[in-house]
């Protein structure tokens, strides 16, 4: 795993790559510990998906940073280790469009039913086809 530092925030930040087959165990450590996790947020850099996950700890934040296929994102939730993860993974499934496998309830909660069109959050050229808009 791939880790660097942050400065100049109050609490040092510390980036740590991990692997969408080791990120439930490695979440697994970090709950064992004194972590919590604060937010799951998704990014799409144009060559890959990436999934972040940002956890406070004693005196440091932590984000693992997971790498996904742009073709094809996948992975499997964490809400089995993380109850309160379960919003957080929806979004990441509506706005970049991230399978996230065996998550509990995978329904729209932010984009409308009827929405056709591209995630919104994807780098793409397309626009979408809203019905009325």
């Amino acid at each position: 795993m791939k880790s660097e530092k942050k400065k100049g925030s109050r609490k040092p930040v510390e980036f740590e790559l991990a692997g969408a087959d080791e990120l439930n165990g490695k979440i697994g450590e970090l709950l064992a510990g004194e972590a919590r996790l604060s937010a799951i947020t998704g990014s799409d850099t144009g060559e890959r998906i990436e999934m972040l996950y940002h956890f406070e700890l004693p005196g440091r934040f932590l984000t693992l940073r997971v790498p996904l296929d742009r073709k094809a994102p996948s992975i499997e939730t964490i809400t089995g280790l993380i109850p309160g993860a379960v919003l957080m993974e929806r979004e990441i499934v509506e706005m970049l469009g991230v399978e996230v496998r065996n998550h509990p309830r995978p329904v729209n909660t932010f984009i409308a039913d009827d929405y056709r069109g591209p995630p919104p959050l994807r780098k793409t050229d397309s626009k979408p086809q809203t019905p009325g808009a």
